[in-house]
């Protein structure tokens, strides 16, 4: 490993992130500074544990294909948190998952300072997040695709960000139990859940409105 960024709190230099996973990896408490996009091969898990901070460089980002597994589970006390090197909406690409057999569990996490995305995830198998905060990133905070997902969210906080908090595209048939009154989308450019398809009785009332 080599080093270079200063960590968030301009604490010792950041280690740098692995950008290529070809085993379950776990990744200790610390800071990491990643300057490109994670390759992870198929049917392996990365583990981030708590108190794990990742400054992405300009371009950078973290983004995971079927097959593959991201378990982000930090605490209160210890978060795990991505962020821009620069503290700019847009300083860096996002976390994405796409596709089906991909898992993405994140608790206790924050995601900051992204670009068109904070959050993007389109038909994972399966979508944990609890206490989640995604927050001054350009463009929307969380992008969901859920067709195919089982999906739950809870206790996360969408704001800051420069369009909407939150985008729902492609099968919406399937939000009933997603997410409850238990988050708050509130303090965006636009504040509004942008959906692709119309309103359903069964979509769970938030704390703001759904648009087209």
């Amino acid at each position: 490993t080599g080093s270079g960024g200063a960590a968030p709190d301009a604490g010792p230099p950041c280690t740098m992130f692995p950008l290529t996973i070809s085993q379950d990896t776990t990744i200790a408490k610390g800071c990491y500074l990643s300057t490109g996009t994670l390759s992870m091969a198929k049917n392996t898990t990365l583990t981030l544990s708590p108190g794990v901070t990742i400054v992405f460089s300009e371009g950078a980002g973290l983004k995971l294909d079927s097959e593959r597994s991201l378990r982000a589970v930090g605490t209160a006390s210890n978060p795990i948190i991505f962020t821009g090197e620069k503290k700019t909406p847009g300083a860096w690409h996002g976390v994405e998952i796409h596709g089906q057999y991909a898992d993405l569990e994140l608790e206790h996490v924050v995601i900051e300072y992204a670009g068109a995305a904070g959050l993007l995830a389109e038909s994972p198998t399966t979508l944990k997040m609890n206490h989640v905060t995604l927050r001054n990133n350009a463009g929307v905070g969380f992008d969901l695709y859920p067709y195919y997902s089982q999906a739950i969210v809870r206790n996360c906080t969408v704001t800051g960000n420069g369009g909407r908090p939150m985008e729902l595209s492609g099968d919406l048939s399937n939000l009933a139990g997603v997410f409850d009154n238990t988050s708050t989308f509130k303090g965006n450019g636009t504040d509004c859940i942008g959906t692709s398809g119309q309103k359903d009785s069964s979509w769970p009332t938030l704390d703001v409105p759904y648009c087209g």
